[in-house]
């Protein structure tokens, strides 16, 4: 055979099982964020939760294989890859045919994975030989580049389990932010004050694939206060807010319990959270300072005066609760904050006493009159004009 011949043969096989560990990668990279099935008994989570492991692992196997024999690698491939196709098409899709040709493109995935199977079974009825000739196995050469492809597709796999993980968790309308926290609410909740080090793209126009590029960002963490492993309090991968350029944020955020995305230094933001400027988180930040040293129930919040899209808090606003114990008093002070501590159980009202010719612009975000139970912090601002 010419060597021009042998030449275009070796670097369409190298393609071919470049191609192959790309997809394992990505399959095993899906299967890292996925947990076992709870609602099944626990031998039932193990096998359930092993024998995808092993489905996603298919394409990687393929593919090591193909530096020793072809005909194994066809049928492995083909058995193997439709099922971790179809467990990773969430992020498959991504790949540009589906864009491009929409419902038409996964078919022409699909049918390019099992191009990609069959290729073997055709080269190996040709009686091609093997990508590594026997003679390199007394040289060691064999073994490394097996490690060192398997080591490639793991990296790459932790790169798209890190990618899939940090996207935001689409939570949907949560009727306001939700209570300040001074302890641990859930069990993956994250809070810690952070700025970003690194920034990965500019702002993004539109689409999905912009978002996750402009927006993703490598947090330096300042402050942790609990949810990040101890192996894991310096710097985090998570997509930035929009309003956060290099100044301190305060970050309330999931961690992700995947396989393997529970040991990635990797957090998903949520769209509906406390997270938000440092300079504008002034509650949160005192919530937390008193910890659990507070006694009782609380009432916190802002007042807010503001016209059009300038906003500003007040200091000196009178605020009244009325409650179990009757009614107390108190204004808001240099940051706007005012602050009832240490209250009992028991339904209660927010009042203030606005400035003249001032009126609320909707009700507090609390729903005054409302039930305070025990313990339970809630913030009811006082928004005017």
């Amino acid at each position: 055979m010419p060597s021009f011949l042998r030449i275009a043969r070796k670097v369409l096989d190298w393609v071919v099982i470049l191609s192959m560990l790309v997809i394992g990668s990505v399959a095993l990279g899906v299967w890292g964020t996925h947990e076992a099935n709870q609602s099944l008994p626990t031998w039932g989570r193990i096998v359930g939760y092993a024998l995808t492991g092993a489905w996603a692992l298919a394409p990687i196997v393929s593919a090591l294989l193909a530096f020793k024999t072809r005909r194994w690698v066809g049928w492995v491939w083909l058995l193997g890859v439709p099922p971790a196709y179809f467990s990773a098409r969430r992020l498959l899709i991504a790949i540009p045919f589906e864009f491009v040709l929409g419902p038409k493109g996964a078919v022409l995935q699909l049918l390019l994975l099992l191009a990609l199977g069959a290729y073997w079974l055709v080269t190996s009825a040709l009686k091609w030989p093997p990508v590594l000739a026997p003679s390199t196995a007394r040289s060691g050469r064999t073994a490394f580049v097996i490690a060192s492809s398997g080591a490639l597709a793991c990296a790459l796999a932790l790169i798209w389990t890190a990618l899939i993980t940090v996207q935001r968790d689409p939570v949907g309308d949560c009727g306001g932010m939700g209570p300040p926290s001074s302890k641990q609410r859930w069990p993956y909740q994250v809070l810690f004050i952070a700025t970003d080090a690194v920034r990965f793209g500019s702002e993004p126009t539109s689409g999905l694939t912009e978002e996750l590029l402009a927006w993703l960002a490598i947090a330096r963490v300042q402050e942790h206060f609990w949810g990040l492993p101890w192996w894991d309090r310096k710097f985090v991968l998570l997509l930035r807010s929009p309003s956060w350029h290099g100044k301190p944020y305060l970050i309330e955020a999931i961690r992700p319990s995947g396989s393997i995305a529970a040991f990635l230094p990797v957090v998903r933001l949520l769209d509906c959270s406390r997270s938000d400027l440092v300079s504008r988180a002034d509650i949160d930040l005192r919530v937390l300072k008193d910890g659990r040293s507070q006694t009782g129930a609380r009432i916190i919040g802002y007042a807010n005066w503001g016209v059009g899209e300038t906003w500003q808090r007040e200091a000196g606003i009178k605020v009244t609760i009325a409650g179990p114990t009757g009614t107390m008093m108190t204004t808001t002070d240099a940051k706007g904050i005012y602050d009832f501590p240490g209250l009992p159980p028991g339904t209660y009202s927010v009042h203030a006493d606005l400035p003249p010719q001032s009126h609320l612009l909707h009700k507090y975000p609390c729903y005054s009159p409302f039930q305070l139970k025990r313990e339970q912090i809630v913030e009811c601002d006082v928004d005017y004009k």
